[in-house]
């Protein structure tokens, strides 16, 4: 048995976890402020469609006050026409009349239109109060997953980086040297597996007098392609990794 070829081998396999954990350690604050983010979103169309209806019933307010106000203009100099004295100031309290009845009929019209767009509107603004809700909800409960699943990284990865420095003690400098090197160089994969003479990380077929001499386990080789280290997977020291 090549039983430092087979703890390089132990080696990859923990470095990938180890790697797949840091960055789980990484993402998992950036996904957080994903859900923090699409939730913000939510909360200001709401807060915005909100901000309309209020807007809306104010002018709403404002128009029935003008309304009330014209109409009360109008009594007014209705009431004082008897009062009239001259056929220039009658005609003059009809033309003011005739104005006043023009804007009290058009603040009328845009009260009529506020109010058939403030029901639609106040419907939709129940609906996107439930959605809200439901938002709040799901990114809570989100939010609460990736907190464990980054608390439970955290601990996962101690225990490998100690299980890793316990494992490194039992290889030669000069191999771990060469992982090292291969590694840094391969992007996270220095030790990679050949199934029926294929690398299965260049997915090129390795020379049939390689792969021969690779069957026998005896000592380290790089794959002649990708020049990363190599193993035959279906060596039996290599079935319970």
């Amino acid at each position: 048995m090549n039983i430092h070829l087979v703890y390089l081998v132990k080696l990859q396999n923990l470095d990938t976890t180890i790697d797949r954990l840091k960055r789980a350690e990484k993402e998992g604050p950036e996904k957080i402020a994903a859900l923090d983010l699409e939730l913000a979103e939510v909360e200001q169309k709401v807060a915005e469609a909100l901000e309309l209806e209020k807007t809306q019933k104010k002018r709403r307010r404002e128009l029935e006050a003008e309304a009330e106000q014209l109409e009360d203009k109008i009594k007014t100099n209705t009431a004082r026409q008897y009062q009239i004295k001259t056929n220039e100031e009658y005609r003059a309290m009809l033309r003011e009349n005739e104005y006043l009845k023009k804007n009290k009929t058009a603040a009328e019209d845009e009260i009529l239109k506020l109010m058939e767009s403030l029901e639609s509107l106040e419907t939709e603004n129940k609906t996107l109060a439930a959605w809200q809700e439901e938002e709040r909800t799901i990114v809570s409960a989100r939010r609460q997953e990736i907190e464990e699943w980054i608390a439970f990284a955290k601990e996962d990865l101690a225990r490998k980086l100690i299980e890793r420095e316990a494992l490194v003690k039992g290889i030669p400098r000069e191999m771990l040297s060469a992982y090292d090197r291969v590694y840094r160089r391969g992007n996270g994969r220095a030790v990679v597996p050949i199934i029926d003479g294929i690398c299965q990380e260049c997915h090129l077929q390795i020379p049939p007098q390689h792969f021969n001499e690779l069957r026998r386990n005896d000592k380290l080789m790089f794959c002649v392609n990708c020049n990363r280290l190599i193993y035959w997977s279906e060596h039996e020291d290599f079935r319970n990794i």
